[in-house]
């Protein structure tokens, strides 16, 4: 007890000296700091675990800089989540919970409304005859189709929808007859065809993106994309009710337009709209022209189907513009380059696949990734196979938003094995070649003037398995926020470093899995870390779960003002560590002060557990602070 009560007073004097700084920051912030919650089901453990080490609740607060950080891109919630780690848990549930009955478009809406960008769904009007609007009526659709009137009113309804899209993104871009934005078809399709092991071509690191990405009204392109899906929505009942259609394409004011039957077809090249009413069909190399302001829409109906892309923009890819790719049944399976499978890259892609066991095999950005725009990837049911090498599964780069969430299945995702991580301070510590993932729930920014995105990973139930390496798994990077939310299900999660549930320099990560029995295996830095301003979490809400790390790593507080959580909130569970772990506080670098020491807290609230490090006191219902200002409270 004498031990606490020395611990408690150096941290009363901390307190102390921190006054002015903390005063500072509220000056420089108050009009935007959230009030703090309580609502978190853990809240009271919380408290309790910071009293042991003499702290309270303002040692959460991030990302404690008593100036202006990297202002160009800053999402709003990223702020919320440093303000408040645990709110993060908080948001992981109310996104479980949103409501998928209805359209998906209005799914899409909510998502990013809980995400803090505004998306509503407008109610774009039908196209009519003496519509203006509606370029494509001044032409004659082919012979074939003419008789039937309800499939040449889906398609104009279609292409009208697309005219109004369109209008939308050029009124959200700014200027987009500008230099800034003319320029950039040229840097995607070098970004589409490259295929070396630099990381940064997939960063768009150039100015003139971030100055194209200042100028762009995101909540716009987001209303623009939840529009035209509900448009594809509306019209795909009558789609749906065809089967006797022929084949044929139709060249229009606004690009090419085709329409296939049922048979085994093979589609390439560029489309404005492409519809397949069924048969185990081929895509290659289908996409918009990379232009500024394009906007394109695929539907396929139903087959087992084989989509491949290399040195083209992807399905379901927003470059620039408006991308949605929609299948409704059959076991499909796309394999390709970079930028496909719900990306948006100052746009928005979207791809919904509605059923089937499906393979989605990909490079970089892809699978739900955004920068300076919304990536998102539906796959409603089915045990799926989601390959990436880099940035995807859920990435949000700069001012982006990335989303994917698969509603059914077990599923298997894998993310690494392209980039060997190249940063020598790692290579030091490391026996082998590890590779870069920022993958799976992850939000990246570019140290040190631009903040990071949101990627989430959302997973609502079956037996899944993630894989990464190097970063991933509901982690961040420079005022990015990374979620992975998991809701049900008994879930394998393996990575190496910088993973599952991580902060990493004033960025803020959460890895949330509400049910099921779990095994987290990692390195170091995993499962609930934050460093250098950075705040992550890792919470549990039942099962029986194990968790295996060797250093650093479960409830982890490191470098400076580093916030590090793991709860786990029932089952009887197992931890495994050989040092620096499960409620640690880790010494920040000589030379910084005394006053940034960082904060680790491991919560374990109810069950048989057992706790495996050696040379460490035993966790115990009264608590145990290990380095000052690491504490581990198991309640059993």
């Amino acid at each position: 007890m004498s031990a606490l009560t020395g611990v408690q007073g150096r941290s009363v004097k901390k307190l102390l000296r921190n006054c002015c700084l903390v005063s500072m920051l509220a000056c420089l912030v108050a009009c935007e700091q959230p009030t703090v919650s309580e609502s978190e089901s853990f809240e009271p453990q919380l408290v309790q675990a910071l009293s042991l080490a003499g702290l309270d609740r303002t040692v959460l607060v991030l990302p404690r800089v008593p100036y202006p950080v990297a202002k160009p891109a800053r999402l709003s919630l990223v702020d919320k989540s440093l303000w408040n780690p645990p709110s993060m848990v908080d948001l992981s549930q109310r996104l479980t919970a949103a409501n998928r009955d209805g359209a998906r478009s209005a799914y899409a809406g909510r998502l990013l409304q809980l995400l803090e960008l505004d998306a509503a769904v407008p109610d774009w009007p039908a196209a009519g005859s003496g519509d203006s609007a509606s370029v494509p009526d001044r032409q004659v659709p082919p012979a074939d189709w003419v008789a039937d009137a309800e499939l040449v009113t889906a398609l104009r309804n279609l292409l009208h929808a697309e005219v109004i899209a369109r209008q939308a993104w050029l009124d959200a871009s700014g200027d987009p007859n500008g230099e800034a934005l003319q320029a950039l078809p040229d840097l995607l399709k070098d970004t589409l065809e490259y295929h070396g092991k630099n990381p940064d071509k997939f960063r768009f690191l150039n100015k003139a993106w971030h100055r194209a990405g200042a100028n762009q009204k995101l909540d716009r392109v987001a209303t623009a994309m939840t529009g035209l899906l509900a448009v594809v929505e509306h019209n795909l009942p009558v789609l749906q009710r065809m089967s006797s259609v022929a084949g044929g394409e139709w060249m229009t004011p606004l690009g090419k337009v085709k329409v296939a039957g049922t048979g085994d077809d093979r589609h390439t090249g560029e489309y404005r709209l492409l519809i397949d009413l069924g048969g185990n069909d081929h895509y290659e190399n289908v996409t918009a022209p990379l232009a500024v302001g394009n906007v394109s829409i695929v539907i396929d109906l139903a087959g087992d189907d084989s989509v491949h892309w290399d040195a083209a923009a992807g399905p379901g890819a927003g470059l620039l513009g408006l991308g949605i790719w929609v299948d409704l049944a059959g076991n499909d399976r796309y394999s390709g380059g970079s930028l496909g499978l719900g990306a948006g890259i100052l746009g928005a892609g979207l791809l919904w696949d509605v059923a089937g066991d499906d393979v989605y095999d990909a490079r970089a950005m892809s699978q739900g990734a955004g920068q300076y725009g919304i990536g998102m990837l539906f796959d409603d049911s089915g045990s799926d196979r989601y390959r990436s090498a880099l940035n995807g599964q859920g990435y949000g780069g700069s001012g982006g938003f990335g989303v994917l969430v698969d509603s059914g299945g077990d599923d298997d995702y894998s993310c690494a094995g392209a980039f060997p991580d190249l940063a020598q301070r790692r290579i030091n510590r490391h026996d082998r070649t590890h590779y870069l993932s920022l993958c799976q729930g992850f939000g990246f920014g570019i140290r040190p003037g631009i903040s990071g995105g949101v990627g989430l990973l959302l997973d609502r139930t079956g037996n899944d398995r993630y894989k990464a390496d190097i970063f991933g798994q509901g982690a961040a990077y420079w005022f990015g926020l990374g979620l992975l939310v998991d809701a049900a299900g008994d879930d394998h999660y393996e990575a190496f470093e910088h993973a599952q549930g991580e902060g990493l320099h004033l960025g803020a990560g959460l890895l949330s899995d509400q049910r099921g029995n779990d095994h987290y295996t990692g390195y170091e830095h995993v499962q609930g870390v934050g460093k250098d301003r950075g705040a992550g979490i890792l919470y549990e809400r039942a099962g029986n779960d194990v968790y295996q790390a060797f250093r650093q790593s479960q409830g982890a507080g490191l470098a400076s003002y580093g916030v590090g959580i793991l709860v786990d909130a029932g089952g009887d569970d197992r931890y495994q560590a050989k040092i620096h772990a499960q409620g640690y506080a880790g010494r920040p670098d000589p030379g910084f002060p005394e006053e940034e020491w960082p904060t680790g807290i491991l919560l374990d609230l109810g069950g048989a557990d057992i706790f495996d490090q050696p040379y460490t006191d035993e966790v115990t219902p009264a608590g145990r602070v290990q380095n000052r200002q690491g504490v581990a409270i198991d309640y059993r």
